[in-house]
């Protein structure tokens, strides 16, 4: 996934190193166990780097997905996970609705009474 220009200092500079580690656990092929949302037949998306994606046909490129609620900052490899495109997306999709209602509300002047 893009990393948004205001988050890019926020990733530790051993990000690469990060995504290899992930890319040697997962053994090429994408973790989502479920939390995308989708049932995934025998527990864990089948798709491999490199290869079409089994649902979509596109070719997957897997990119590491980090835990919901945890900052970038506190990020360890252990809570994130090699994914595929469809299950990142569905996976981080709350997340960056969310975001882009916050980012019209502050543009608009709205106050979150909320917060």
């Amino acid at each position: 996934m893009p990393i948004r220009p205001e988050n890019r200092s926020r990733y530790p500079k051993t990000w690469k190193a990060m995504v290899a580690a992930a890319g040697e656990r997962s053994g090429g092929r994408c973790e989502c166990d479920g939390r995308c949302g989708l049932d995934h037949e025998g527990g864990r998306c089948s798709a491999i780097n490199g290869q079409p994606h089994p649902s979509t046909g596109s070719k997957v490129v897997l990119t590491l997905a980090h835990e919901h609620g945890v900052p970038l900052e506190e990020t360890s490899i252990d809570r994130m996970f090699h994914a595929c495109q469809q299950c990142h997306n569905r996976y981080d999709a709350p997340m960056r609705r969310a975001g882009i209602q916050q980012r019209a509300r502050e543009a608009l002047g709205i106050q979150d009474m909320f917060a």
